[in-house]
């Protein structure tokens, strides 16, 4: 599980929709290993989600610390507004855990 991890920055769901189409459905970042009640466990953070209605991604207004500090390295700076969050502003905590 810590290589997982480690490895991994993303998960994209991709979904078809009853009508044919795909789409993705759900954008989450993998933040770490769990520690404490979550020992061992994957955490994630989901990023953006699909809304129907709209049929648009939105962002749930959480930053993702690790891939901004990754992109940061190859010298890619995103607006922290794409991810429904400005800067300094407060965040959204990590969202689930994967055993």
């Amino acid at each position: 599980r810590e290589q997982i991890a480690s490895a991994i920055d993303l998960i994209v769901f991709l979904r078809r929709l009853p009508d044919g189409r795909r789409r993705v459905t759900q954008i989450t970042e993998v933040t770490g290993i769990g520690t404490g009640r979550l020992e061992g466990q994957v955490l994630l953070s989901d990023l953006f989600r699909y809304d129907r209605e709209a049929d648009r991604l939105v962002p749930s207004g959480r930053r993702p610390r690790r891939l901004l500090e990754r992109l940061r390295l190859y010298g890619v700076e995103l607006d922290p507004a794409l991810f429904g969050a400005p800067e300094g502003g407060e965040e959204k905590e990590a969202s689930a855990a994967w055993s």
